[in-house]
């Protein structure tokens, strides 16, 4: 739309094209305003609602991250337990080998002992049948001198 001129117009008319012309420029001027406007609010939206996803991205992977970091906290803890588990595990089947270790030593010694006492009386009665055979011999010596000396005239 061009401006309005005075060429063979009456100043009534002219200042009416005038304010029409005003009016349209104003109107074409609101409506490019209302465009950017427009423009402009659908672009801070769409900056918001990207800013928006961005967070909810971080605060995803922040709440991956935390489970994330539980998840191996337990896996560490359940490790852990079961190993303390396997520990006491083995130090009751250790205490049980050594209590049966020393329950068979114990054995052992008392049968020695008791070797030791059976051999010991057996000597003592060896020795002691020896000593008694001796007695015998000595004894049947001494009486086979007795009767030989019986025997003998005294002169």
């Amino acid at each position: 739309m061009k401006p309005p001129t005075r060429d063979g117009v009456s100043e009534a008319t002219y200042n009416a094209q005038m304010a029409l012309y005003e009016a349209e420029f104003a109107k074409k001027q609101a409506k490019e305003s209302l465009k950017r406007a427009q423009k402009e609010e659908k672009e801070r939206r769409k900056e918001a609602e990207r800013r928006l996803r961005e967070e909810q991205a971080q605060e995803k992977e922040s709440q991956r991250k935390r489970l994330e970091a539980e998840a191996a906290i337990a896996s560490k803890e359940e490790e852990y337990q079961n190993g303390m588990k396997e520990l006491q595990k083995r130090r009751r089947q250790e205490e049980k080998r050594r209590a049966q270790f020393e329950r068979e030593m114990e054995k052992e010694a008392q049968a020695e002992t008791a070797r030791e006492e059976k051999f010991k009386a057996s000597f003592e009665a060896e020795m002691e049948a020896e000593a008694q055979r001796r007695m015998d011999i000595d004894r049947q010596l001494q009486a086979k001198r007795q009767a030989i000396e019986d025997r003998t005239p005294s002169t």
